[in-house]
């Protein structure tokens, strides 16, 4: 899983809609979203609010997902 989360990570703002998804979808990754949402907020300041909504983005397709396989 780690190795998973390195090569999400190197996708930048793309990568945390990943790891939010994967995070909220029930599979636990403590701190990797939060992480690296810090790392590129400090790397390019333009890019953190484009990462922290596609945080928010992936967190909700993530729980959605959740939901639907508890629905079922």
């Amino acid at each position: 899983m780690h190795k998973l989360v390195v090569v999400l990570s190197q996708f930048g703002p793309a990568g945390v809609f990943g790891i939010a998804a994967l995070d909220s979808a029930g599979i636990p990754l403590p701190m990797g979203v939060d992480a690296l949402l810090i790392a590129i907020a400090i790397a390019s300041p333009g890019e953190a609010y484009l990462a922290a909504l596609l945080a928010v983005a992936g967190s909700a397709v993530g729980n959605a997902f959740l939901y639907h396989v508890s629905r079922k």
